[in-house]
């Protein structure tokens, strides 16, 4: 997605919260280039489920203080969790046992429509200028046209 890191940056600045995941932060380089730094330092939790990979795992034992070879070693069960600089380890948690878990399934096609194929960037962008501090600039063969290139394939 072109200009990902400034979405992301915009959205955490605004108490937004994305999930991303990847498999290895090798493919963030690989996408985002000398911006894939940009991405990273934009998460604010990072969560560390294993890895396989030695150079993978050499950046995560930087990150949280271990050495490579135990960070290789994580079980199945063990996450390392770093939230704006706190680092813990924890298991998985077993939805449930949760309180609040109900073991019924929720009908969702009662609550949600599947949104029109069509897309209103128009309408978007009118929205968008509503924002305060928000003013897109749309120009011809400019990023807008960038996402709807991206999302031509998605099914809305």
């Amino acid at each position: 997605m072109p200009h990902f890191d400034d979405y992301l940056a915009t959205a955490r600045s605004r108490n937004l919260s994305l999930c991303m995941m990847v498999q290895d932060e090798s493919q963030l380089t690989a996408k985002f280039g000398e911006n894939a730094g940009s991405v990273i330092g934009n998460c604010g939790a990072y969560l560390m489920t294993g890895t396989t990979d030695l150079t993978m795992a050499k950046i995560a034992a930087d990150r949280f203080n271990r050495d490579a070879q135990t960070i290789r070693q994580l079980g199945a069960g063990t996450f390392l969790l770093d939230v704006s600089g706190h680092l813990t380890a924890t298991t998985r948690y077993d939805f449930h046992d949760h309180p609040n878990y109900r073991p019924a399934r929720l009908d969702v096609s009662a609550a949600f429509q599947t949104p029109q194929e069509s897309l209103a960037w128009a309408s978007l962008i009118d929205v968008l200028q509503q924002l305060p501090g928000e003013h897109p600039v749309v120009e011809d063969g400019g990023a807008d046209d960038d996402l709807d290139d991206f999302l031509k394939d998605v099914p809305f």
